[in-house]
């Protein structure tokens, strides 16, 4: 499983393989982290943003078939992640939310609830 960053050459990059094998392919993609100068919280604001911009970006690539999304660095509050992330992009794609044991529990449960309302599964990232 390729696992790439939301990132707009990572997405045309993908958009551009062959249809016949990115429908064989799940990639695994991962929100980055919001860069801003150092000793800087993003607002909330622009988290929302962040996410939204990442759900636009994947939209070309979500009818492609399976794949996860990971929102590790943007999950300081999982109702955000879901409405801002999910509730744009969640209605139309293929794609499963990813989660861990080290993560919170409201944020595993967020997880859950989205695996459960889209029917996508669920995807377990452990560390060793």
């Amino acid at each position: 499983m390729p696992a790439l960053p939301v990132k707009r050459g990572d997405v045309l990059g993908f958009r551009d393989v062959a249809a016949d094998l990115a429908a064989r392919m799940a990639p695994l993609w991962t929100v980055p982290v919001i860069n801003l100068r150092t000793g800087e919280a993003p607002s909330t604001r622009e988290r929302v943003k962040h996410l939204q911009k990442a759900a636009q970006q994947l939209h070309p690539v979500s009818g492609s078939g399976q794949s996860w999304i990971d929102t590790r660095h943007a999950e300081e509050d999982p109702k955000m992640v879901g409405d801002a992330l999910w509730g744009e992009f969640g209605l139309f794609t293929a794609a499963a939310p990813v989660t861990g044991p080290e993560r919170p529990p409201a944020q595993q449960a967020l997880a859950q609830e989205l695996a459960d309302a889209f029917s996508n599964g669920l995807g377990l990232r452990a560390w060793t």
